[in-house]
């Protein structure tokens, strides 16, 4: 930014520079070599003027795709702090937070809320959507990849669980997730 900025004081000086000289010698412009260093003058910082607006228009597209590979980064890191706090709002829920945690079967004694586990499922579902999306936007970035390896290691621990993999299969699968989602679970899962 400093550069563009730099640049474009140059040309604004060069130009006022051009000018008054333009009007103090009035008589030197009916001068044809005079002339041709003028137009050869101006072609030159036309060229330069085109290139400083399209390292602006690089510099800009470089530091969207920055801003957007961070966000998701964050997003990411949000994922599972989203899933932590649901069930830190449902401490009634945490024979579900163990099982798709820690891979503790939900005992056959166990009090359990069906309604709560299928809405917090589905939650976990919903939220994947976004980070999916993601990935498939950006396959190739080595950022995106990482952040891929880490989603797939949650997931494949929640699908562990056979609540949670029951829940995607007879609940989201056929009535709610889309194609992107179904393909990546596919892809990465066999589900």
């Amino acid at each position: 930014m400093l550069f563009n900025g730099l640049f474009f004081a140059l040309l604004l000086i060069l130009f006022i520079i051009f000018y008054f000289f333009y009007h103090i010698n009035n008589k030197l412009y009916k001068n044809k070599e005079f002339a041709s260093y003028i137009v050869i003058i101006t072609s030159i910082s036309t060229f330069i003027l085109a290139i400083g607006v399209l390292f602006q228009v690089i510099t800009y597209q470089i530091q969207q795709y920055k801003n957007a590979v961070q966000s998701y980064t964050d997003y990411s890191k949000d994922f599972l702090t989203y899933i932590i706090e649901m069930f830190r709002e449902y401490p009634e829920m945490n024979y579900y937070y163990e099982e798709l945690f820690f891979n503790k079967p939900i005992q056959n004694n166990q009090h359990r809320n069906i309604v709560l586990e299928q809405q917090l499922s589905i939650n976990i579902f919903a939220k994947t959507v976004e980070t999916i999306a993601v990935i498939k936007e950006f396959p190739n970035n080595k950022d995106i990849g990482i952040i891929k390896d880490n989603f797939i290691k949650i997931l494949g621990n929640f699908f562990k669980s056979p609540t949670f993999t029951n829940y995607y299969v007879h609940y989201y699968k056929p009535f709610i997730a889309g194609p992107i989602v179904i393909e990546f679970i596919y892809e990465n899962f066999g589900l």
